[in-house]
């Protein structure tokens, strides 16, 4: 009897213990080493992981390629969040400065409208390529949104870094993809 209730013992106990080891890796079959292996090829390995771990789609993603697209979407949002604080302070600006929060609407418009979209669907083309492409034109429009402050204080310095440093991520990405 007393060693019937040590194996039963036994028996529980290495299943509290593997039991939710087993179910975790069931439930979120993310490879860690695959966002490591990913992020280690871009501009900013901290900011890629950061980026990709806030996202849960990422415990899901089977490839680089996988990860490119939700960083895409995530350049996406961030250029959104930045378009919504150029409306305001549009509204807000003195007449003589909306010239400089105009050009950077044009800018983001650009973004939201052609690149993003365009990276999207070249990425579910396979085209690495144009998907490179279309991110680092993203740089380059936040890059002219930044130059417009030129020698000013800017108001969307954060955000439009936020932006860059995405896209550059996404960019890297869409670069070491076969």
């Amino acid at each position: 009897m007393k060693k019937s209730l040590i194996s039963l013992t036994l028996i529980f106990v290495v299943q509290i213990i593997l039991l939710p080891i087993i179910h975790c890796r069931i439930i979120f079959p993310m490879d860690a080493a695959l966002v490591d292996q990913t992020c280690k090829q871009t501009p900013n390995f901290d900011l890629c992981e950061t980026l990709l771990r806030s996202d849960p789609r990422s415990l899901n993603a089977e490839d680089a390629k996988g990860l490119a697209s939700i960083m895409v979407d995530i350049v996406q949002a961030k250029a959104t969040k930045s378009m919504d604080k150029i409306n305001d302070l549009l509204s807000k600006s003195p007449v003589k400065n909306q010239a400089l929060f105009t050009s950077c609407i044009d800018n983001y418009n650009t973004i939201i409208d052609d690149d993003i979209p365009q990276a999207s669907e070249a990425f579910s083309n396979d085209d690495n390529i144009t998907a490179e492409d279309r991110l680092k034109d993203v740089t380059f429009e936040v890059d002219l949104c930044d130059e417009q402050f030129s020698g000013l204080s800017n108001p969307l310095k954060d955000v439009n870094k936020d932006v860059h440093d995405a896209a550059s991520i996404a960019a890297a990405i869409a670069d070491k993809l076969p």
